[in-house]
């Protein structure tokens, strides 16, 4: 039997570098409010927001809603399509740019999508691509709120050990960051096809 131990659980006099103890560390402020207005607007999209007790190298995930779930958008009963998690442990800041890393994969297609009009389906993307372009919308909606996040140190050493940019799409990038914006920014109603009381 072996034990494992979690990094933020540990103490003494010789703590961990903190590149360890907070791999996804934030700099500068995020409005209260734009959170909040994004966090609402993500049933717009199907999208059911979840936080969890994660370990400190666990920012948060994306997936397809296996279940018929719904949720409620105002005074509207939704369809939920994703469940989008993020470490509860986390501050506001740090759940942001994981929140835009997450859409970033949604938005480019990296989970197909439930009708082509909203987004492209590229599920079938190769892995390499599909985190580079996540972390580019991260880092491109994360630069315009004024946050400094670990993105832009992905996106440099990438460049560095493999010396080219993957085969990326920079349309799915740019529009995938302009819907992320859009929920931050607009108010938003649910997508009709997603109503289920009318």
């Amino acid at each position: 039997m072996r034990f494992v131990f979690e990094l933020g659980d540990t103490e003494g006099p010789e703590p961990f570098p903190v590149e360890l103890l907070r791999p996804f560390r934030t700099g500068g402020v995020l409005p209260a409010s734009v959170f909040k207005q994004l966090l609402g607007n993500l049933p717009h999209d199907g999208i059911a927001f979840h936080e969890a007790d994660q370990g400190t190298g666990s920012a948060g995930w994306i997936e397809v809603a296996l279940h018929h779930d719904s949720q409620w958008m105002g005074k509207k009963q939704v369809r939920v399509c994703y469940h989008l998690v993020v470490n509860r442990n986390h501050s506001r800041e740090e759940q942001f740019a994981t929140i835009a890393h997450e859409l970033g994969h949604l938005y480019c297609g990296h989970l197909g999508t439930p009708d082509s009009s909203w987004w492209p389906d590229r599920w079938q993307t190769a892995e390499d691509v599909r985190e580079f372009e996540a972390e580019s919308v991260a880092w491109l909606v994360c630069e315009r709120a004024g946050i400094v996040n670990p993105s832009a140190a992905y996106l440099i050493t990438r460049l560095r050990d493999e010396d080219e940019i993957p085969p990326v799409s920079l349309e799915a990038i740019l529009k995938a960051a302009g819907m992320v914006e859009a929920l931050m920014f607009r108010s938003l109603r649910p997508r009709k096809a997603l109503v289920i009381n009318a």
